[in-house]
């Protein structure tokens, strides 16, 4: 599991290193770095927060 301790840490200490593979629709590999990685989780964060999303809440 990837806490956010963890991801922090290494979006530091690899910032340009692949983190996530995903396959795309054409079947070609999406590769982001841990730094990319952090981005999207606080910018997915930010707009959970501006929608009233709070902790612990439970969303479909």
């Amino acid at each position: 599991m990837l806490t956010p301790k963890i991801l922090l840490s290494n979006a530091d200490k690899f910032p340009n290193e692949p983190a996530l593979s995903i396959k795309d629709s054409n079947n070609n590999w999406q590769t982001d770095s841990w730094n990319d990685l952090k981005d999207n989780v606080f910018k997915i964060s930010k707009s959970l927060i501006n929608l009233g999303i709070n902790p612990n809440d439970k969303i479909s």
